[in-house]
């Protein structure tokens, strides 16, 4: 599978057209594969739950009309979990870098820990770029 991942962060600025930078903007307008993944929904809907996070039904409803495609979770994206930086361990990072690693996809982040793991971890692209 090739394309780019979006993370939690990523997508709420995609959907609320603010804060991702003109490349990261530019290569998933251009990329025929972008993904939002199930965790990264309720990761959003945790945040609402908890009134973190307001603009969560109005991130998801936005998903059809920005083209992104749900990326199911698999047995082998939860089977490949691990905590990558010990300096991390943020579940839904951690997992979402798995679900990256395990599908060959590129992960859309403004996470600094997450950047400065070593691409032969996970393939990234600075979401403030």
């Amino acid at each position: 599978m090739q394309g780019y991942l979006l993370d939690t962060n990523a997508l709420i600025w995609l959907s609320l057209d603010k804060l991702l930078g003109p490349e990261s903007k530019q290569k998933i307008q251009n990329s025929p594969r972008v993904y939002v993944s199930a965790l990264s929904i309720l990761e959003l809907q945790i945040k609402h739950a908890s009134g973190k996070l307001r603009a969560a039904p109005k991130v998801v409803a936005s998903l059809g009309a920005m083209q992104i495609s749900e990326l199911p979770l698999s047995v082998s994206d939860v089977a490949g979990y691990k905590i990558f930086d010990p300096a991390n361990h943020d579940p839904f990072d951690n997992a979402l870098i798995s679900i990256a690693k395990t599908n060959k996809l590129v992960l859309v982040t403004s996470d600094r820990s997450i950047l400065s793991l070593p691409g032969t971890i996970v393939q990234t692209l600075d979401a403030r770029r």
